[in-house]
């Protein structure tokens, strides 16, 4: 990990679902050490930001599992009426000009769809293959060294495609998760569960819960996207 920030900054790290294609940032140490451990990777330092100054927020979208950052409080309360989770200030933008933390959007995409970078090269890169470049989002004290890489623990079958035709010897996915805090979605007619990222509930209103809860509840996995099972 990365050596403590100097008083008046705060690093803040970015990890990326590749089952879901989100990014989250976070300053919270334990949270950035522990979610690679469930599948995410740990992209290491993405800025520093100050201590004091104009607060950002972090919302959670429980029906996509999506976060959101904003320094706009009108924003902050206006998703929380659509159903949104205010999860409060996580860390803040300098009042006045700094290192600039470029916003983009992905029309295209149910969870992940906003990204948050100071690389200028990457916000012109992902403008070119769509994304909505929505300008300056805050301002950091500086970039980030990228320090604190983590890699992630990779949740799918180590052998995904045996010599028996492709199948496992069960018939089912062999994941190794914790059925009571690995979590995957089911839409409101379905019988099956799925990740998150799967192209059956895409345009699908679809709320989470807990591998083991929708065991108990007799939702089976999905066939195409293949989650976890018990």
């Amino acid at each position: 990990m990365p050596s403590v920030a100097f008083a008046g900054e705060l690093p803040v790290y970015r990890l990326y679902n590749k089952w879901s294609g989100e990014h989250l940032y976070t300053t919270n140490v334990d949270e950035y050490r522990y979610l690679p451990t469930i599948g995410w990777r740990g992209e290491g330092e993405a800025w520093v930001s100050p201590t004091e100054g104009d607060p950002v927020y972090r919302l959670y979208n429980p029906y996509s599992g999506d976060h959101h950052y904003t320094k706009d409080s009108s924003e902050y309360q206006y998703l929380q009426t659509l159903g949104w989770r205010g999860e409060g200030p996580i860390f803040c933008s300098l009042q006045g000009e700094g290192v600039p933390v470029y916003r983009l959007y992905n029309p295209w995409l149910t969870c992940g769809t906003h990204l948050f970078s100071t690389s200028e090269s990457e916000y012109d890169n992902l403008g070119a293959i769509g994304w909505q470049q929505e300008g300056l989002a805050f301002f950091a004290i500086r970039a980030g060294s990228g320090e604190g890489a983590i890699s992630e623990t990779d949740p799918t079958p180590s052998n995904p495609n045996p010599g028996n035709g492709g199948s496992t010897n069960s018939g089912t996915n062999s994941d190794t998760v914790d059925p009571n805090t690995y979590t995957v979605y089911v839409t409101a007619s379905g019988k099956r569960y799925h990740r998150q990222s799967c192209p059956s509930t895409s345009g699908k209103r679809t709320r989470s819960m807990t591998l083991a809860e929708a065991v108990r509840r007799n939702y089976t996995p999905c066939k195409d996207c293949k989650p976890p099972s018990m």
